[in-house]
């Protein structure tokens, strides 16, 4: 997988897939999917580990073209933490932050070991 995936799948959960008129600008999402995998590694730590057992100490996306190396099935639960991020830039839309909230919730389900 690579960036734009997760962004590409959190433009459809925030409905902003109408190109040149994005709200949330791609740096914007690239920056909370950098967010979103320093979450992800909190949670699962094991994640990070290489088939040495050495940690991966890749640095942080810069572009989506970058590849994103964990399994596929961490698409969405990243997508969702991303989409979280993206609502929270509402913080006087309350409706914004409860739905955010509720990623979250959905973000952590999905990740659980």
């Amino acid at each position: 997988m690579i960036g734009t995936d997760v962004t590409d799948h959190s433009r459809r959960l925030l409905n902003d897939e109408r190109e040149g008129l994005y709200r949330w600008p791609q740096d914007t999402l690239i920056m909370y999917l950098n967010q979103a995998i320093e979450r992800l590694y909190s949670v699962r730590p094991d994640l990070k580990l290489q088939s040495d057992d050495s940690i991966d100490t890749d640095d942080a996306l810069t572009t989506g073209a970058e590849t994103l190396l964990m399994p596929n099935k961490f698409l969405e639960p990243l997508a969702l933490s991303v989409t979280a991020c993206a609502l929270r830039e509402d913080g006087i839309d309350s409706a914004n932050i409860a739905v955010a909230q509720g990623y979250d919730e959905m973000f952590m389900l999905k990740v659980k070991v």
